[in-house]
């Protein structure tokens, strides 16, 4: 059973800009910042007993400004490809899932645009990499608000380069888009440091080179 949920919006670190041009200063900055509370670890240790349920069954379901129940997917996939808010209602509804614009935004990942057939949404940091990094000793609550976590860790992408990316952390797996491998560094960085996970040694280095630190 979906839980009806609420995103904390605090911030600790800045946000990084949205990979669309080679390495900014911002992006590093949120980097550096990010580096400087994250706990590194050697390696990745593979703690058993993970499952996607661990972090709630499916996604979340959210009540939208305009009185809508919608899963955190169809509020990513409205804002992505939907070219009207969704209308008022006085009370609850469920989420519309029509998307007038079958071509969206560029994808973060490639640059290439994004076809509403043919996009997942993504975890920058896998919820199986985050179950490994410290994950697996949150209780649920915090689980299923790190995977529900609409302003963090959550982008629409290419489903194909989604699935090649599969649980992969930064040492492991990059952006096709060289332009893009700053931002989604620091991105997945600041992630970790938000919820205080740990980091590995190759993964950090990796960030680093990215942005030319």
């Amino acid at each position: 059973m979906s839980a009806v949920i609420a995103i904390a919006v605090g911030c600790t670190v800045p946000l990084p800009s949205r990979y669309s041009s080679a390495p900014s200063s911002h992006d590093q900055q949120t980097l550096v910042t990010a580096l400087e509370s994250v706990h590194t670890i050697p390696t990745r240790p593979r703690i058993l007993g993970y499952s996607r349920e661990r972090f709630g069954h499916g996604w979340g379901t959210h009540v939208t400004a305009s009185g809508q129940f919608c899963t955190t997917r169809q509020i990513l996939m409205q804002a992505t490809f939907s070219t009207d808010a969704p209308t008022p209602s006085p009370a609850p509804i469920t989420c519309g899932v029509k998307y007038p614009r079958g071509v969206g935004p560029p994808d973060p990942y490639t640059g290439k645009l994004l076809q509403a057939s043919h996009v997942d949404v993504d975890h920058i940091v896998p919820l199986s990499a985050a179950w490994d990094l410290g994950a697996y000793q949150w209780d649920e609550q915090k689980r299923v608000r790190f995977a529900n976590d609409m302003q963090w860790n959550l982008v629409v992408v290419d489903s194909t380069v989604n699935r090649d990316k599969s649980d992969a952390t930064l040492s492991e797996w990059m952006p096709p888009a060289i332009t893009a491998h700053c931002s989604y560094a620091a991105r997945f960085v600041a992630v970790v440091a938000r919820y205080e996970l740990a980091l590995p040694e190759a993964d950090i280095a990796t960030a680093r080179k990215a942005c030319a630190l």
